[in-house]
């Protein structure tokens, strides 16, 4: 179950300057700090997604006012960014008006007028909207009938954005569970887990478990990964075909013996009863068969602690990928299992770099209950492997006070390429109570460093701190035209932890555009988002930064006396401010000149 890989290339150059290095130590240890609220509590090499965070108005009133754009693409580029936000429950003021959703709603009809990107457009608007609308969950319900209409979409993403919001509909949609149903046996296996979980969530799953089980025994071993994966996404409403799933963690293909796991998994307390069958495969003479039982075991967590014992045997297994599995378990079933902590030490010094990393991650699971063991985890820090150095910095920030002495070794890990080591090491930090704000004018230095790793870290320090957006703004706004598009996404997301942005820094977003006219639907609604839906920056958004069609072009929205002059004032505001930026400047005087023109 590691992310690390031992023969992943090394994607950014050591530094050898003493400055360098001075300056990235401190970017690494603000990083560290920055990173707490996103500290994952999980298997450093296990990820999930992230919760859906709740959007601040200004956020919504930046996203929904960039579906009045000229261009398509920036609608998408809209509802993407909208179907990231826990939309359900919102609250006045935030909310999203009920315009904007059958707005939205329409979009999942959207015919693109121009026939040689007809397809990607339209899949592109279809999918977003969808996606988009499942967030707002069984308010979204009278949608239904237009969003079901997707699920035969040939394109992958748009009919697995229906799946996703009809299933998030729950039980309400359930009458559209026969339409869903038919994509169970989809090659995709993305789309069939995803339809599994949403005939779960409508509540009718034990209906078409039947038909899924019927595979399990399907002689194509993609089918048989497949269908038991399926059954594992239906949870508990599958919990049925649990001895069926438990034979096949004897199943000579691994995708199908660690699909089983998962799935006796997924279906939690309900598949516990199966535990004794499955501990017995503890001895099985395969050591496939055992280490997907160790794995099956460790998957039900805390619910089959009692069969720890059986586990801890496995830690002392000829074959690595046992010993890696039983200790994984281990720390699965957390403080339940943390009496064997003792007995899990010396895989520490294994080997195998996969059992060095459970290991790691297994004493951390038990937490404080094995904080007696930080001085022989230390070393893991400096292991040769991402997966061993990640697992021993979340290991040492589960262990809370006694493990704070060796923070300054883990924030060095934050200098690794490997981003995984880093996320460890931030977490850790974090949950240590480290702190160390103040080096943010240091760190600003950084954006302008010859490696494109630094700069991007740079611009994610300062956006994390929540740096004084009229300081540092400025400086990050540059790097939305990188060649690298690490960079790119790193400084927009620096920028929206800013947001809202001045009217002058707006400015700059928009001046991007014309720079890199490939990025130019994702920089301008970057503009709309920053711009927290402020009227006059609304209005320079629809005439600056190169719309797709130029307000004076619209033949169906002519320029009033009074709008005219209301534009030019506002072209006037911005005159002296955009001095700096030529391209944008350029545009402003053709953009004057034909208002002028216009109003006379």
């Amino acid at each position: 179950p590691h992310i690390g890989d031992a023969n992943r290339p090394k994607l950014f150059p050591t530094f050898k300057t003493g400055v360098t290095q001075c300056l990235c130590y401190l970017l690494a240890l603000l990083v560290a700090v920055l990173l707490i609220v996103n500290g994952s509590h999980a298997h450093p090499s296990i990820y999930s997604h992230e919760s859906h965070p709740e959007p601040k108005s200004w956020q919504l009133k930046g996203i929904v006012a960039a579906l009045d754009d000229t261009d398509p693409l920036v609608w998408a580029e809209a509802l993407n960014k909208l179907s990231r936000y826990k939309l359900d429950q919102l609250k006045p003021p935030v909310e999203i008006p009920n315009e904007r959703i059958e707005q939205i709603a329409e979009l999942l009809a959207y015919k693109h007028e121009t026939e040689n990107e007809r397809k990607s457009v339209q899949s592109r608007v279809h999918a977003s909207a969808a996606k988009a609308l499942s967030e707002i969950g069984t308010a979204a319900y009278k949608y239904a009938p237009q969003i079901a209409e997707l699920l035969t979409d040939e394109d992958s993403d748009v009919h697995d954005s229906a799946v996703l919001a009809l299933g998030n509909m729950g039980a309400t949609a359930s009458e559209y569970a026969p339409q869903i149903a038919k994509l169970l046996t989809h090659s995709d296996s993305d789309v069939s887990d995803s339809v599994a979980k949403a005939l779960g969530q409508m509540g009718v799953a034990k209906d078409y478990a039947p038909q899924v089980a019927e595979r399990l025994t399907d002689k194509d071993s993609d089918v048989r990964a497949r269908a038991v994966r399926a059954l594992g996404n239906m949870g508990v409403a599958a919990s049925q075909y649990a001895p069926q799933i438990i034979s096949l963690l004897t199943d000579s293909d691994l995708s199908v013996s660690y699909g089983a796991a998962y799935a006796l998994g997924q279906m939690g307390a309900t598949a516990s009863e199966y535990a004794p069958q499955i501990a017995k495969l503890l001895t099985d003479e395969d050591s496939d068969v055992r280490s997907s039982a160790a794995y099956a075991l460790g998957q039900m967590g805390a619910a089959a602690s009692d069969y720890a014992p059986q586990i801890v045997e496995r830690l002392t297994d000829s074959d690595e990928n046992v010993r890696d599995h039983a200790a994984w378990a281990l720390g699965e079933m957390g403080a339940a299992a943390s009496e064997y902590a003792s007995q899990i030490l010396p895989l520490l010094t294994d080997n195998d770099s996969n059992v060095r990393a459970s290991a790691a991650y297994a004493l951390g699971q038990m937490g404080t209950a094995a904080s007696d063991y930080v001085d022989k985890i230390l070393p893991l820090l400096t292991d040769s492997k991402n997966s061993v150095r990640a697992s021993a910095a979340y290991a040492l920030g589960q262990m809370g006070a006694p493990a704070y002495k060796y923070r300054h070794q883990i924030a060095k890990l934050l200098n690794e390429s490997n981003r995984h080591v880093r996320r460890s090491a931030a977490s850790a930090l974090g949950q240590m109570g480290a702190a160390a704000s103040e080096y943010a004018p240091q760190i600003a230095k950084l954006l302008t460093h010859s490696n494109s790793w630094v700069r991007r870290s740079a611009a994610e320090a300062l956006g994390k701190m929540g740096a004084a957006p009229s300081e540092y703004a400025p400086k990050i706004i540059p790097l939305l035209t990188e060649s690298d598009n690490w960079v790119r996404e790193s400084v927009a997301e620096a920028l929206e932890q800013m947001g809202p942005l001045e009217l002058k820094h707006l400015l700059s977003v928009l001046n991007q555009v014309y720079w890199y006219q490939r990025e130019a639907p994702t920089l301008r609604f970057l503009a709309y988002f920053l711009s927290g839906g402020e009227e006059d920056s609304l209005v320079l958004i629809k005439w600056l930064g190169s719309p797709k069609e130029y307000p004076h072009e619209n033949e169906d929205q002519a320029i009033n006396h009074q709008e005219g002059l209301d534009v030019l004032n506002l072209f006037a505001q911005i005159w002296e401010p955009s001095q700096d930026l030529p391209k944008l400047r350029k545009d402003l005087e053709r953009q004057i000149a034909i208002v002028v023109d216009r109003k006379s």
